[in-house]
């Protein structure tokens, strides 16, 4: 009987130590456990590697990197910026080929705005994480570049001193500082730029254009408002004059570009048209002084007569302009 409670009491001795054995890294899981729930996923991450050390080759290793990877995972999803890159670079040491964590490392780069990190950690996870993933992270990437290109080429566009440069700015980047510095220098460079300027002039319809001159006339019954109506006349034919004379001036002396030349022409063609007409209705007002009856037909009749002119104006004026639009300006 001695001898039969000895053995037994030595194999319960071996049990009990076994058993203290395959528990060792319990104490320090629930220790890290405790650490975590009490806001310290990195603190409890470290006390987890203990596991390793105290207790090798038990199931606790499996179940301390299992939660070391989930509370550090969780903690990052929280977290922005440089901590979260903490967090992600403190579970990827505990599951280094885990795909979504290595997703999420090439994101934190490209959250930070850190362009060449971000494209050397999609090199290095390429074929190691989702395809749909890295398409989008690459997605990500490829529009900074754009932008980032984009800003280059605005640049050089504008610093260029070539109009034809400052027109493409205008046309592919519309909306940008650059594009708007570029339309304030353009009328200086650019007779197309400047068309509107130029070729209001020769726009003879509307509602006080030369064209209505005449029947604005014979609406009025007083000759109050004729002699206004008359006045209105005079000083409007004498301010297109004007203009006509200045523009031809501009006209000779401004640089063009190169393949300006036919707009220049047109809008003198039609200056050639309109210049006469309103010589001839400014003499209207000269000279002798007609009874108010007696001018009034003269420049109805002039108005009767404009329309042909207005015609080959008007003919000018979009010819001018669409010569612009096959410029593409």
């Amino acid at each position: 009987m001695g001898n039969c409670s000895a053995v037994r009491l030595v194999a319960l001795s071996v049990l009990v130590a076994l058993a203290v054995g395959c528990n060792k890294g319990r104490p320090i899981i629930d220790e890290a456990t405790a650490v975590y729930l009490g806001g310290d996923a990195l603190e409890a991450a470290t006390i987890l590697e203990r596991v390793a050390v105290e207790a090798p080759e038990t199931p606790e290793i499996n179940e301390a990197r299992a939660l070391a990877v989930e509370w550090l995972t969780r903690k990052s999803e929280l977290e922005k910026g440089e901590s979260r890159r903490t967090f992600v670079a403190a579970a990827l040491k505990w599951a280094p080929d885990d795909p979504d964590l290595n997703s999420r490392r090439c994101e934190v780069e490209l959250e930070l705005k850190e362009w060449e990190a971000a494209r050397t950690c999609l090199q290095e996870v390429d074929g190691r994480i989702a395809g749909r993933e890295q398409k989008r992270l690459e997605d990500l990437l490829a529009v900074h570049d754009k932008v980032l290109g984009d800003a280059v080429e605005r640049k050089r566009l504008l610093d260029s001193g070539d109009p034809n440069n400052w027109y493409k700015l205008r046309r592919d980047f519309p909306g940008t500082d650059e594009a708007h510095l570029a339309g304030e220098r353009l009328p200086d460079a650019s007779l197309c730029a400047d068309i509107k300027r130029f070729s209001q002039v020769l726009f003879t319809g509307g509602q006080t254009g030369p064209s209505t001159w005449g029947a604005r006339l014979s609406e009025q019954e007083s000759q109050g408002y004729q002699r206004r109506v008359l006045s209105e006349i005079r000083n409007g034919s004498t301010v297109i004059s004007e203009q006509i004379n200045a523009f031809r001036t501009e006209l000779s002396q401004r640089d063009l570009m190169a393949d300006e030349g036919q707009v220049r022409d047109l809008l003198l063609e039609g200056y050639g048209h309109m210049q006469p007409a309103m010589d001839r209705l400014t003499r209207l007002f000269t000279g002798k002084a007609y009874k108010i009856a007696d001018r009034i037909k003269r420049v109805q009749r002039f108005a009767k007569d404009f329309l042909a002119v207005e015609k080959k104006v008007a003919e000018k004026r979009l010819a001018a302009e669409k010569a612009c639009e096959a410029l593409g300006r």
